[in-house]
């Protein structure tokens, strides 16, 4: 028998074909190796933020570790064989009776708080069987209650909201767009977008991108409606089915880093209305806004931003807020506000739509870790509103007091050779070169020997047109979240002396035509 043939690419399906490689991870490992390099290209939340310094777990009984569990312990009083095919939690809001942080409690085996040096420990025999059990739900009960409570008291949505939680925001995404959208359909999003996005799930589903136009609050309304008609004519002349989606990043855009304000959702909004577009709100840095301009002109120059002078979650209306239509699927996600390792985030909108993508879920993975909701759930239980307020007020500083050393690094090392805007969410500073006409190959070398790395915003680039025209983009993507200010100020120096070196090179190279 003969091997095999993987080489050839033969057996793979026309799906993975479809599927570049990651053009971030690629342009990454070029930077590979390097010494005492600022690497200011991945966006990594800090790991100052994660709120867990340790976990410890106890093995069970060694009976229980050979034997089936007994459905009667005393963690399920007046359960009875057959009662139940699992143990049941001793205490536990029912879905939409809760207040935030409000579902467990010391008695459901959970103690201590997440104060000072303080923690929580899961003793309960109901709730560890459940973080080691699939679940086979919306999510684990007490976690969806949560989601369910702060989506109700955050967002307000007009016609309510229904709930699932997921792995993650890139889960969420890839299942509302497999009940959405169907191969060569249309699917609108911001001109510069997430990658990831575009290359594993959009290029794989063989959807056409519609770039939309930005400016410095995402996407405008007229280039929406521009790409509306634009795919109407599309669609009208091949067979297709006109625009239904569109997909957004509004707050902390990444890689753009711009935040949308409420006259723009208003107009985003009208824009769907009159398409009948289903929005994707994609927020993951919605809870990482720190305060516009209005609120930074408040604190005292010099003085250090505080937990106190931040929005906690006082935070401006979404899309989902704005909803009337029931047209507005919302994702959200821990990674940037616990940390990406515990891979958990959530999906809100119409009941309908969002059974269906518990559904896709649940056919996919067999729902988001078991182990991972318990622990943020009780973590969250712990805390209890006042407490999480008060970690993202702590975030929110945190992520201020970098995105303002950026701002004030980029002033004194790029200022004359680029544009930029101030952050006010999120993690990353998108630069407009004016000293360069492009991200050009002496660039690339100057960032290597100057040992710091920047993205290409070419790799953000939705315009595939102009991608294939050669269109030059000036444009990088600088990320702070991740680094100390003091190597902030240092990876802006160096960025600074790449652009320096790259203008002398390409001036050197045009007088030798």
């Amino acid at each position: 028998m003969c091997p095999v043939d993987w080489a050839s690419g033969s057996r793979w399906s026309d799906n993975l074909k479809a599927m570049p490689p990651s053009s971030i991870v690629a342009f990454a490992k070029e930077f590979a190796g390097l010494h005492d390099c600022v690497r200011m290209h991945i966006g990594l939340p800090s790991p100052d933020s994660f709120p867990l310094a340790s976990l410890t777990a106890t093995n069970a009984p060694r009976p229980r570790l050979y034997g089936p569990t007994p459905i009667s312990s005393p963690d399920s009083p007046g359960s009875s064989p057959g009662s139940d095919v699992r143990p049941k939690r001793d205490t536990h809001t029912s879905a939409g009776e809760g207040k935030l942080g409000s579902h467990t409690n010391v008695d459901d085996g959970v103690d201590g708080d997440m104060s000072g040096s303080g923690g929580f420990s899961i003793k309960a025999l109901s709730t560890m069987s459940e973080a080691q059990q699939y679940n086979f739900t919306a999510g684990y009960a007490p976690l969806v209650d949560w989601c369910r409570a702060t989506v109700s008291s955050v967002h307000e949505p007009p016609n309510g909201a229904e709930v699932c939680v997921t792995a993650g925001s890139t889960q969420a995404v890839a299942a509302v767009i497999q009940c959405l959208t169907d191969p060569g359909d249309f699917i609108l999003c911001e001109e510069y977008t997430f990658a990831a996005f575009i290359e594993t799930i959009f290029m794989p589903r063989k959807l056409v991108v519609l770039p939309v136009t930005m400016d410095s609050q995402g996407l405008l309304p007229e280039a929406l409606e521009a790409a509306c008609v634009r795919g109407a004519e599309q669609a009208a002349a091949t067979g297709r089915r006109p625009p239904r989606v569109l997909y957004t990043i509004p707050s902390g855009q990444n890689p753009t880093g711009a935040v949308m304000g409420l006259a723009r959702k208003h107009a985003i909004y009208a824009v769907a209305q009159k398409w009948d577009l289903v929005i994707i709100e994609d927020d993951a840095y919605w809870w990482l806004q720190y305060g516009d301009e209005q609120l930074r002109s408040s604190h005292t120059p010099g003085s250090p931003t505080t937990p106190d002078d931040m929005p906690g979650m006082r935070l401006p209306p979404s899309f989902l807020s704005l909803d009337t239509d029931s047209r507005v699927v919302r994702v959200d996600t821990f990674s940037k506000i616990l940390g990406p390792g515990y891979r958990i985030g959530w999906l809100s909108g119409p009941a309908p739509l969002v059974d269906k993508v518990a559904q896709v879920v649940q056919g996919g993975s067999a729902g988001p870790c078991s182990l991972s909701m318990v622990v943020v759930s009780e973590m969250l239980s712990a805390w209890g509103p006042a407490r999480f307020e008060g970690f993202l007020r702590q975030q929110q500083a945190m992520y201020r007091s970098r995105a303002d050393a950026a701002d004030a690094a980029a002033r004194q090392y790029l200022s004359g050779k680029a544009e930029w805007a101030v952050p006010t969410a999120g993690m990353f500073v998108f630069v407009r070169l004016t000293c360069l006409p492009d991200v050009t190959p002496s660039l690339l070398g100057e960032l290597r020997a100057q040992r710091v790395v920047a993205m290409p915003g070419r790799l953000f680039w939705a315009d595939e047109a102009a991608q294939m025209r050669g269109d030059p983009c000036p444009l990088l993507r600088v990320t702070f979240g991740g680094l100390c200010e003091q190597d902030i100020h240092e990876g802006f120096r160096r960025l600074g002396a790449a652009l320096t070196a790259a203008v002398a090179t390409e001036k050197l190279l045009e007088a030798a035509l």
